[in-house]
């Protein structure tokens, strides 16, 4: 006998509800987590970092250091990533005697100076503790496309979750005006804080 379109929708949305969310739980559990950690970053610490500074053993030959345009700082930028440098480039300033590149990750931020003169190479690194490479991470700061993507997946079960918890819970007859009286109260708390509790 075929089962009634209604439960089976909501047999579906059990099912969904419970594998979906034990997929994402390590997800969920580390951007509460992270979220917790941010909130109180003095607290933790997730804005210090430990800085180095050296001077590469190679010089930039200088063809690689002389130039202009989009083509010499890509050449630079691609003699640099050979020689250790990653992250996401954020600064190029090429000045009249020093080439200056700027690389950041959710790790740590490695600033080159190039001397046009001679072709030695300055590093100044500042690298980040476990603590803030993870808030980098639950921001999305400098990690990446792929990264960016796990961001959007768990922000996509996030709300299927409390949608589909939702829908079960409306679907018990017993619990459903709870249930209600639950969201009604979280919405008007959330509501309270919003306009009159925020800085």
């Amino acid at each position: 006998m075929a089962r009634p379109l209604g439960k089976s929708l909501l047999l579906w949305t059990r099912t969904l509800h419970i594998y979906a969310t034990m997929l994402a739980l390590i997800l969920l559990i580390f951007y509460a987590f992270t979220g917790f950690v941010m909130n109180h970053p003095l607290f933790f610490g997730i804005d210090d970092f430990k800085s180095s500074d050296e001077t590469l053993a190679e010089k930039m030959p200088e063809t690689t250091r002389q130039g202009a345009g989009a083509e010499h700082e890509m050449s630079a930028e691609v003699y640099l990533r050979l020689h250790g440098a990653h992250g996401e480039r954020t600064g190029f300033d090429d000045q009249p005697d020093a080439i200056r590149v700027q690389f950041t990750s959710a790790e740590r931020k490695m600033e080159y100076v190039i001397d046009k003169a001679d072709g030695k190479i300055d590093l100044h690194e500042e690298t980040r503790r476990m603590l803030g490479i993870m808030s980098n991470l639950h921001k999305g700061t400098h990690t990446g496309g792929p990264w960016r993507l796990i961001i959007d997946g768990t922000a996509i079960f996030l709300a299927f979750a409390a949608l589909s918890g939702l829908v079960l819970w409306i679907a018990l007859p017993k619990r459903r005006m709870l249930g209600l009286i639950a969201l009604a109260v979280c919405l008007v708390l959330c509501g309270s804080v919003v306009m009159w509790l925020r800085p």
